[in-house]
């Protein structure tokens, strides 16, 4: 049985996604080695695993107007395979200098930040429209696949090798994915050879909008209350995401004495503390899931439940 050519598409946007989260957190592991060799200070420690984000918001903001202008596909691709880049030379601008390090974690922010934007433009050509939600829960599931895997295979790699392998290894995988990104995955479904006619038909009556969006100044979509709402609610969870993805391998690894588990990052008990978290966010997102929508199918209304 032949699955569908979209389904590739799907699961090249995961493996982006999933990438994309080793790469952002395999610093917060690295951080350990690297702060005991260089001698940083906490506070030099924060001003470098935040300064990612301030690359990421920018691109992020802009990444959807990317995607629509020059294609789904080569900005998300070109955006991997820049980060990647990033990724491998970090070793080399860490050993250059605190500041050094910070320009290039800023770099990587600014190749991350469109990956989003990128794959969202693209389901909205590819994906018909009653298939799209699972697609879009699949892919977002690479953020849990990728904090998970980027975790546990940073660790073992430092007491196998070194800290720096991180880096080589972890970018080089980011380089092998846009390999077959590039020969397999097209803006727009109209220029894939290897659709087949029908599901080509299928996509071309299913996937694009029926409507175009309404235009809507800024000033009066910031008045809106429930955007309001959603936008805070989001800037909450991203705040204790992020701080999560940032310092959970450091509390694990931190003595007792000083507020953290005292866990040595060469133990294997250190990745299994650092992964219990991640497994129980995997779980909850899956029996949430379930339960949405049992309870939407048992008659709550959607807001109801999107409150829960």
């Amino acid at each position: 049985m032949n699955l569908p050519y979209r389904f590739k598409v799907i699961f090249l946007s995961f493996l982006a996604v999933s990438i994309c989260y080793i790469d952002r957190v395999n610093i917060s592991v690295a951080i350990i080695p690297m702060q005991e060799q260089f001698g940083w200070s906490e506070f030099q420690i924060g001003i470098i695993l935040s300064s990612f984000y301030f690359g990421y918001m920018f691109t992020l903001i802009v990444g959807g107007y990317l995607a629509d202008k020059y294609g789904g596909k080569k900005v998300l691709g070109y955006g991997l395979l820049i980060w990647s880049f990033f990724t491998i030379i970090t070793p080399f601008f860490a050993y250059s200098g605190l500041w050094w390090l910070i320009f290039i974690r800023i770099l990587m922010g600014l190749g991350e930040g469109i990956t989003f934007p990128s794959w969202h433009a693209i389901y909205a050509r590819w994906i018909p429209f009653n298939e799209r939600t699972r697609a879009v829960a699949f892919t977002n599931s690479g953020i849990a696949a990728g904090t998970v895997f980027g975790y546990a295979v940073a660790a073992l790699i430092i007491a196998a090798y070194s800290w720096e392998w991180v880096f080589y290894l972890f970018g080089i995988l980011g380089i092998f994915w846009y390999f077959f990104w590039n020969k397999s995955v097209t803006s727009f479904p109209e220029d894939n050879k290897n659709l087949t006619e029908n599901e080509l038909k299928l996509i071309q009556n299913e996937a694009p909008s029926k409507e175009s969006a309404p235009s809507i100044p800024f000033l009066r979509l910031i008045k809106n209350m429930p955007f309001v709402a959603i936008a805070l609610a989001t800037f909450c969870n991203n705040w204790s995401l992020y701080t999560f993805l940032s310092y959970l391998p450091k509390y694990v690894n931190a003595p007792i004495t000083e507020g953290g588990m005292g866990i040595d990052l060469e133990s294997n008990i250190f990745v299994f503390a650092i992964l219990i978290p991640c497994l129980v966010a995997i779980l909850s997102l899956v029996i949430g899931g379930y339960l949405a929508d049992g309870l939407i199918k048992r008659g709550y209304a959607v807001i109801k439940v999107r409150k829960l």
